[in-house]
Protein backbone atom coordinates (compact mmCIF):
# COMPACT_ATOMS: atom_id res chain seq x y z
CA UNK A 1 0.00 0.00 0.00
CA UNK A 2 2.89 2.31 0.57
CA UNK A 3 4.64 1.58 -2.32
CA UNK A 4 1.22 2.52 -4.41
CA UNK A 5 0.47 5.59 -2.15
CA UNK A 6 4.44 6.64 -3.17
CA UNK A 7 3.34 6.11 -6.73
CA UNK A 8 0.53 8.16 -6.53
CA UNK A 9 2.05 10.83 -5.22
CA UNK A 10 5.11 11.25 -7.67
CA UNK A 11 3.86 13.53 -10.32
CA UNK A 12 0.34 15.55 -10.50
CA UNK A 13 -0.28 13.73 -13.11
CA UNK A 14 -0.13 10.23 -11.19
CA UNK A 15 -2.02 11.77 -8.36
CA UNK A 16 -4.70 12.64 -10.85
CA UNK A 17 -4.78 8.89 -11.77
CA UNK A 18 -4.99 7.82 -8.85
CA UNK A 19 -7.83 10.02 -7.45
CA UNK A 20 -9.79 8.86 -10.55
CA UNK A 21 -8.73 5.29 -11.89
CA UNK A 22 -10.15 3.60 -8.55
CA UNK A 23 -13.74 5.52 -8.96
CA UNK A 24 -13.54 4.30 -12.67
CA UNK A 25 -13.13 1.27 -12.00
CA UNK A 26 -16.40 0.76 -9.19
CA UNK A 27 -18.15 2.77 -11.87
CA UNK A 28 -17.34 -0.11 -14.34
CA UNK A 29 -17.69 -3.08 -11.85
CA UNK A 30 -21.26 -1.82 -10.40
CA UNK A 31 -22.74 -1.55 -14.21
CA UNK A 32 -20.99 -5.00 -15.09
CA UNK A 33 -23.20 -5.93 -11.61
CA UNK A 34 -26.02 -4.20 -12.11
CA UNK A 35 -26.75 -4.59 -15.98
CA UNK A 36 -27.19 -9.00 -15.50
CA UNK A 37 -29.51 -8.14 -12.59
CA UNK A 38 -32.07 -6.53 -14.94
CA UNK A 39 -31.43 -3.04 -13.16
CA UNK A 40 -33.27 0.32 -15.40
CA UNK A 41 -30.44 1.89 -17.26
CA UNK A 42 -31.19 5.20 -15.26
CA UNK A 43 -30.70 3.61 -11.58
CA UNK A 44 -27.68 1.71 -13.28
CA UNK A 45 -26.13 5.08 -13.95
CA UNK A 46 -27.12 6.44 -10.66
CA UNK A 47 -25.89 3.85 -8.84
CA UNK A 48 -22.49 4.10 -10.74
CA UNK A 49 -22.16 7.58 -10.33
CA UNK A 50 -21.89 6.46 -6.79
CA UNK A 51 -19.95 3.94 -6.58
CA UNK A 52 -17.45 6.21 -8.86
CA UNK A 53 -17.94 9.22 -6.08
CA UNK A 54 -17.15 7.39 -3.29
CA UNK A 55 -14.11 5.64 -4.48
CA UNK A 56 -12.72 9.12 -5.45
CA UNK A 57 -13.36 10.77 -1.54
CA UNK A 58 -11.80 7.36 -0.41
CA UNK A 59 -8.95 8.06 -2.23
CA UNK A 60 -8.58 11.73 -1.62
CA UNK A 61 -9.04 10.66 2.21
CA UNK A 62 -6.33 8.33 1.68
CA UNK A 63 -3.86 10.68 0.63
CA UNK A 64 -4.79 13.37 2.62
CA UNK A 65 -4.00 11.15 5.71
CA UNK A 66 -0.65 10.25 4.07
CA UNK A 67 0.38 13.30 3.86
CA UNK A 68 -0.07 14.22 7.49
CA UNK A 69 1.35 11.42 8.68
CA UNK A 70 3.98 12.68 6.88
CA UNK A 71 4.29 15.97 7.74
CA UNK A 72 3.95 14.83 11.79
CA UNK A 73 7.31 11.82 10.76
CA UNK A 74 9.14 15.53 9.81
CA UNK A 75 8.32 17.30 12.74
CA UNK A 76 9.48 14.16 14.90
CA UNK A 77 12.33 13.92 12.98
CA UNK A 78 13.39 17.78 13.99
CA UNK A 79 12.11 17.59 17.55
CA UNK A 80 14.76 14.63 17.99
CA UNK A 81 17.21 17.61 17.09
CA UNK A 82 16.55 19.46 19.40
CA UNK A 83 18.34 19.24 23.05
CA UNK A 84 17.25 17.21 25.59
CA UNK A 85 15.21 19.37 28.23
CA UNK A 86 11.77 20.97 28.32
CA UNK A 87 11.68 22.59 25.11
CA UNK A 88 8.91 20.87 24.45
CA UNK A 89 6.84 21.30 27.40
CA UNK A 90 4.88 24.19 28.13
CA UNK A 91 4.79 25.17 31.94
CA UNK A 92 2.97 28.66 32.02
CA UNK A 93 5.56 29.74 34.60
CA UNK A 94 8.08 32.65 34.66
CA UNK A 95 10.69 32.72 37.02
CA UNK A 96 12.54 35.88 38.87
CA UNK A 97 15.70 35.29 40.58
CA UNK A 98 17.16 37.59 42.52
CA UNK A 99 19.83 38.23 46.08
CA UNK A 100 16.32 38.28 48.12
CA UNK A 101 17.74 37.16 51.60
CA UNK A 102 21.04 39.22 50.81
CA UNK A 103 19.24 42.21 50.65
CA UNK A 104 17.56 43.91 53.84
CA UNK A 105 14.87 46.49 51.99
CA UNK A 106 12.03 45.93 50.37
CA UNK A 107 13.45 46.62 46.51
CA UNK A 108 12.85 43.46 45.22
CA UNK A 109 9.52 42.40 47.07
CA UNK A 110 8.24 45.49 45.23
CA UNK A 111 9.78 44.34 41.83
CA UNK A 112 7.93 41.35 42.26
CA UNK A 113 4.93 42.71 43.32
CA UNK A 114 4.80 44.37 40.19
CA UNK A 115 5.47 41.85 37.91
CA UNK A 116 2.85 39.61 40.10
CA UNK A 117 0.80 42.49 39.16
CA UNK A 118 1.11 42.11 35.50
CA UNK A 119 0.23 38.53 35.45
CA UNK A 120 -3.07 38.80 37.52
CA UNK A 121 -4.06 41.49 34.35
CA UNK A 122 -3.92 38.59 32.00
CA UNK A 123 -6.90 36.28 30.80
CA UNK A 124 -7.00 32.52 32.27
CA UNK A 125 -5.76 30.98 29.19
CA UNK A 126 -2.32 33.49 29.43
CA UNK A 127 -2.01 33.43 32.83
CA UNK A 128 1.20 32.68 34.33
CA UNK A 129 2.23 31.39 37.30
CA UNK A 130 5.27 33.61 39.47
CA UNK A 131 7.92 31.56 40.80
CA UNK A 132 10.75 33.86 43.26
CA UNK A 133 14.28 32.14 43.42
CA UNK A 134 16.53 33.19 45.98
CA UNK A 135 20.44 33.67 45.65
CA UNK A 136 21.51 33.87 48.81
CA UNK A 137 25.45 34.68 48.73
CA UNK A 138 27.01 36.68 46.54
CA UNK A 139 29.86 34.24 44.90
CA UNK A 140 29.11 31.60 42.65
CA UNK A 141 30.73 30.38 39.21
CA UNK A 142 28.36 27.78 38.15
CA UNK A 143 25.15 26.13 38.39
CA UNK A 144 26.56 23.67 40.84
CA UNK A 145 26.90 26.86 43.18
CA UNK A 146 23.52 27.81 43.97
CA UNK A 147 20.29 25.25 44.35
CA UNK A 148 17.95 27.79 42.76
CA UNK A 149 20.79 28.01 39.36
CA UNK A 150 19.61 23.70 38.57
CA UNK A 151 16.29 24.14 39.03
CA UNK A 152 15.78 27.04 36.74
CA UNK A 153 15.71 25.25 32.79
CA UNK A 154 12.98 22.36 34.05
CA UNK A 155 10.60 24.60 35.83
CA UNK A 156 10.38 27.96 33.91
CA UNK A 157 8.90 29.10 30.75
CA UNK A 158 10.84 32.72 31.07
CA UNK A 159 13.16 34.23 33.24
CA UNK A 160 13.64 37.78 34.32
CA UNK A 161 17.46 38.20 36.50
CA UNK A 162 17.42 40.99 38.75
CA UNK A 163 20.63 42.46 39.54
CA UNK A 164 22.09 39.13 38.91
CA UNK A 165 24.87 38.15 36.33
CA UNK A 166 23.79 34.36 35.52
CA UNK A 167 27.18 31.98 35.38
CA UNK A 168 28.20 30.86 31.85
CA UNK A 169 27.00 27.16 32.16
CA UNK A 170 23.50 28.03 32.92
CA UNK A 171 23.14 30.77 30.06
CA UNK A 172 24.26 28.23 27.50
CA UNK A 173 21.18 25.59 28.79
CA UNK A 174 19.04 27.98 29.17
CA UNK A 175 20.01 29.02 25.56
CA UNK A 176 20.01 25.49 24.58
CA UNK A 177 16.60 24.81 25.97
CA UNK A 178 15.17 28.14 24.25
CA UNK A 179 14.34 29.86 27.41
CA UNK A 180 13.95 33.25 27.00
CA UNK A 181 16.13 35.77 29.80
CA UNK A 182 15.42 39.06 30.71
CA UNK A 183 17.95 41.07 32.64
CA UNK A 184 16.18 44.30 34.95
CA UNK A 185 19.18 46.91 36.88
CA UNK A 186 21.99 44.96 34.77
CA UNK A 187 22.84 44.63 31.12
CA UNK A 188 23.67 41.83 28.75
CA UNK A 189 24.00 41.05 25.14
CA UNK A 190 22.88 38.01 22.84
CA UNK A 191 20.55 35.12 23.30
CA UNK A 192 19.08 34.12 25.39
CA UNK A 193 18.74 37.52 26.67
CA UNK A 194 15.83 39.55 24.96
CA UNK A 195 16.43 42.71 26.75
CA UNK A 196 17.47 45.15 29.60
CA UNK A 197 15.68 47.26 31.81
CA UNK A 198 17.82 50.15 33.52
CA UNK A 199 17.36 53.02 35.26
CA UNK A 200 18.11 56.82 34.14
CA UNK A 201 18.45 58.18 37.58
CA UNK A 202 17.16 61.27 36.37
CA UNK A 203 15.30 61.34 39.94
CA UNK A 204 18.55 61.14 41.98
CA UNK A 205 20.03 63.80 39.86
CA UNK A 206 16.89 66.41 40.94
CA UNK A 207 17.48 65.15 44.57
CA UNK A 208 21.13 66.41 44.20
CA UNK A 209 20.83 69.69 42.59
CA UNK A 210 18.25 70.60 44.68
CA UNK A 211 19.82 69.63 48.38
CA UNK A 212 23.86 70.91 47.12
CA UNK A 213 23.13 73.70 44.90
CA UNK A 214 19.46 74.99 45.36
CA UNK A 215 19.50 74.92 49.36
CA UNK A 216 22.92 75.47 49.36
CA UNK A 217 23.97 72.17 51.62
CA UNK A 218 27.01 72.03 53.20
CA UNK A 219 28.77 69.96 54.32
CA UNK A 220 27.96 66.41 52.25
CA UNK A 221 27.72 62.88 52.43
CA UNK A 222 27.01 60.19 50.36
CA UNK A 223 26.40 56.15 51.40
CA UNK A 224 26.63 53.71 49.11
CA UNK A 225 27.98 50.57 48.66
CA UNK A 226 31.40 49.61 46.66
CA UNK A 227 32.10 50.03 43.18
CA UNK A 228 32.94 46.32 43.20
CA UNK A 229 29.62 43.93 42.83
CA UNK A 230 29.80 40.29 43.42
CA UNK A 231 26.28 39.28 41.98
CA UNK A 232 27.41 40.72 38.77
CA UNK A 233 30.65 39.56 38.71
CA UNK A 234 32.35 43.12 37.78
CA UNK A 235 34.70 45.19 39.84
CA UNK A 236 32.98 48.25 38.63
CA UNK A 237 28.86 48.59 39.11
CA UNK A 238 28.39 50.96 36.49
CA UNK A 239 24.67 52.06 38.46
CA UNK A 240 26.82 52.58 41.13
CA UNK A 241 29.40 54.67 39.41
CA UNK A 242 26.82 56.81 38.05
CA UNK A 243 25.81 57.58 41.05
CA UNK A 244 29.09 58.30 42.47
CA UNK A 245 29.81 60.57 39.12
CA UNK A 246 26.83 62.16 39.55
CA UNK A 247 27.11 63.58 43.10
CA UNK A 248 30.94 64.54 42.55
CA UNK A 249 29.51 66.64 39.85
CA UNK A 250 27.15 68.87 41.15
CA UNK A 251 29.28 68.74 44.41
CA UNK A 252 32.28 70.30 42.67
CA UNK A 253 29.14 72.73 40.93
CA UNK A 254 27.73 73.57 44.46
CA UNK A 255 32.13 74.45 45.47
CA UNK A 256 32.54 71.60 47.50
CA UNK A 257 36.08 70.03 48.20
CA UNK A 258 35.97 66.06 47.15
CA UNK A 259 37.88 64.30 49.85
CA UNK A 260 39.02 60.68 48.82
CA UNK A 261 36.42 58.10 49.70
CA UNK A 262 35.69 56.31 52.87
CA UNK A 263 35.85 52.61 52.92
CA UNK A 264 35.54 52.31 56.75
CA UNK A 265 32.69 53.76 59.15
CA UNK A 266 35.58 54.12 61.79
CA UNK A 267 37.52 56.46 59.89
CA UNK A 268 34.37 58.82 59.38
CA UNK A 269 35.40 59.94 62.97
CA UNK A 270 38.46 62.47 60.93
CA UNK A 271 35.51 64.34 59.14
CA UNK A 272 35.32 66.45 62.31
CA UNK A 273 38.19 68.06 61.73
CA UNK A 274 37.35 69.20 57.98
CA UNK A 275 36.12 72.86 56.98
CA UNK A 276 32.29 72.44 56.56
CA UNK A 277 32.74 72.59 52.79
CA UNK A 278 33.51 69.40 51.75
CA UNK A 279 31.88 66.67 50.31
CA UNK A 280 33.01 62.60 50.55
CA UNK A 281 31.58 59.03 49.49
CA UNK A 282 31.59 57.02 52.53
CA UNK A 283 31.21 53.05 51.64
CA UNK A 284 29.37 50.38 53.53
CA UNK A 285 29.07 46.95 53.23
CA UNK A 286 25.57 46.51 53.97
CA UNK A 287 22.23 48.90 54.02
CA UNK A 288 20.33 48.12 57.43
CA UNK A 289 19.39 50.36 60.45
CA UNK A 290 22.61 49.82 62.24
CA UNK A 291 24.50 51.04 59.43
CA UNK A 292 22.91 54.56 60.35
CA UNK A 293 23.37 54.01 63.75
CA UNK A 294 27.20 53.10 63.24
CA UNK A 295 27.47 56.30 60.80
CA UNK A 296 25.34 58.78 63.64
CA UNK A 297 28.19 58.03 66.11
CA UNK A 298 31.00 57.73 63.99
CA UNK A 299 30.74 61.60 62.38
CA UNK A 300 27.02 62.74 61.83
CA UNK A 301 26.30 63.89 64.92
CA UNK A 302 29.23 66.81 65.15
CA UNK A 303 28.27 67.79 61.70
CA UNK A 304 27.16 71.32 61.61
CA UNK A 305 24.23 72.63 60.37
CA UNK A 306 22.57 72.47 57.29
CA UNK A 307 24.26 69.26 56.22
CA UNK A 308 23.25 66.79 54.01
CA UNK A 309 23.06 63.06 54.03
CA UNK A 310 22.11 61.20 51.03
CA UNK A 311 21.62 57.43 51.79
CA UNK A 312 20.96 55.27 48.65
CA UNK A 313 18.85 53.05 51.36
CA UNK A 314 15.80 54.38 52.82
CA UNK A 315 16.80 51.93 56.12
CA UNK A 316 19.96 53.51 56.14
CA UNK A 317 18.71 56.83 56.38
CA UNK A 318 15.81 55.70 58.59
CA UNK A 319 18.84 54.31 61.49
CA UNK A 320 20.14 57.94 61.44
CA UNK A 321 17.13 59.89 62.03
CA UNK A 322 15.96 57.11 64.81
CA UNK A 323 19.49 57.36 65.93
CA UNK A 324 19.32 61.11 65.93
CA UNK A 325 15.95 60.97 67.80
CA UNK A 326 17.62 58.65 70.47
CA UNK A 327 20.41 61.12 71.25
CA UNK A 328 18.02 63.70 72.61
CA UNK A 329 18.13 65.70 69.51
CA UNK A 330 16.62 64.81 66.15
CA UNK A 331 17.76 65.42 63.17
CA UNK A 332 14.98 68.55 62.71
CA UNK A 333 16.51 70.44 65.29
CA UNK A 334 20.42 69.82 64.22
CA UNK A 335 19.29 70.49 60.79
CA UNK A 336 20.33 67.58 59.55
CA UNK A 337 19.26 67.40 55.85
CA UNK A 338 19.24 63.41 55.38
CA UNK A 339 17.64 61.60 52.25
CA UNK A 340 17.03 57.72 51.34
CA UNK A 341 16.70 55.53 48.10
CA UNK A 342 13.97 53.53 46.84
CA UNK A 343 10.52 54.92 48.33
CA UNK A 344 9.79 52.66 50.41
CA UNK A 345 6.83 52.47 52.72
CA UNK A 346 8.85 53.00 55.57
CA UNK A 347 9.97 56.71 53.73
CA UNK A 348 6.87 57.61 53.95
CA UNK A 349 6.10 56.92 57.60
CA UNK A 350 9.35 59.00 58.54
CA UNK A 351 8.17 61.51 55.65
CA UNK A 352 11.86 60.69 53.97
CA UNK A 353 12.86 62.53 51.31
CA UNK A 354 13.99 59.48 48.58
CA UNK A 355 13.99 58.63 44.90
CA UNK A 356 11.53 56.58 43.44
CA UNK A 357 12.32 53.48 41.38
CA UNK A 358 8.96 52.72 39.88
CA UNK A 359 9.49 49.38 40.83
CA UNK A 360 5.99 48.62 40.41
CA UNK A 361 6.16 49.85 36.78
CA UNK A 362 9.42 48.42 35.88
CA UNK A 363 7.78 45.04 37.09
CA UNK A 364 5.02 45.21 34.43
CA UNK A 365 7.61 46.24 31.72
CA UNK A 366 9.61 43.46 32.76
CA UNK A 367 6.59 40.83 32.73
CA UNK A 368 4.89 41.98 29.26
CA UNK A 369 8.51 41.63 27.65
CA UNK A 370 9.14 38.23 28.85
CA UNK A 371 5.75 36.97 28.19
CA UNK A 372 6.14 38.44 24.35
CA UNK A 373 9.35 36.58 24.26
CA UNK A 374 7.71 33.39 25.09
CA UNK A 375 4.72 33.66 22.67
CA UNK A 376 6.72 34.95 19.70
CA UNK A 377 10.35 33.41 20.25
CA UNK A 378 13.59 34.93 21.48
CA UNK A 379 14.53 37.84 19.27
CA UNK A 380 18.11 37.79 17.76
CA UNK A 381 18.82 41.46 18.66
CA UNK A 382 18.90 42.00 22.54
CA UNK A 383 17.08 45.90 23.34
CA UNK A 384 17.33 47.80 26.28
CA UNK A 385 14.81 50.47 28.05
CA UNK A 386 15.38 53.08 30.49
CA UNK A 387 12.85 53.53 33.03
CA UNK A 388 12.61 57.25 34.54
CA UNK A 389 13.41 57.41 38.24
CA UNK A 390 11.46 59.97 40.19
CA UNK A 391 12.40 62.72 42.94
CA UNK A 392 9.77 62.56 45.60
CA UNK A 393 10.74 65.58 48.40
CA UNK A 394 9.34 65.45 51.90
CA UNK A 395 10.46 66.89 55.15
CA UNK A 396 13.69 65.44 55.41
CA UNK A 397 15.50 66.95 52.87
CA UNK A 398 14.22 70.36 54.34
CA UNK A 399 15.38 70.14 57.99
Amino acid sequence: MDRLIDWFDATPIRRTMGVFTPGGASFIIGWSVLEPLGVQPGLQTTVGLLLLSIGVVLVVQLLLFRRRLRRYELIARRMQRLPDGPVSTPRHTVGVIAPLSMWPTDFYRDLVAGIRTAADRESPDRQRRIIVFDVPKESYDSVSDIAAFAALETTVDGLISANIRLPDDLVARLQAAAIPVLNVFHEEEGPPFIGNIIPDHSGFQDLLEDLLIAQAAKPALLVTKPLENPYKKIEVDPYRNQKRAAFANVAKRAGLRMLAPFNDIGECALLRNEAPNFAAVVEVDQYNFAIGHDLFDSCLSSLPPNAAVVCLADVVAAGIILAAKRSGRPCEQRHLRVTGFDNTALSNELDLTTVDYCLELVGRLAYDKIQIAIEHGVSLKTTTERVETKYIERQSGRW
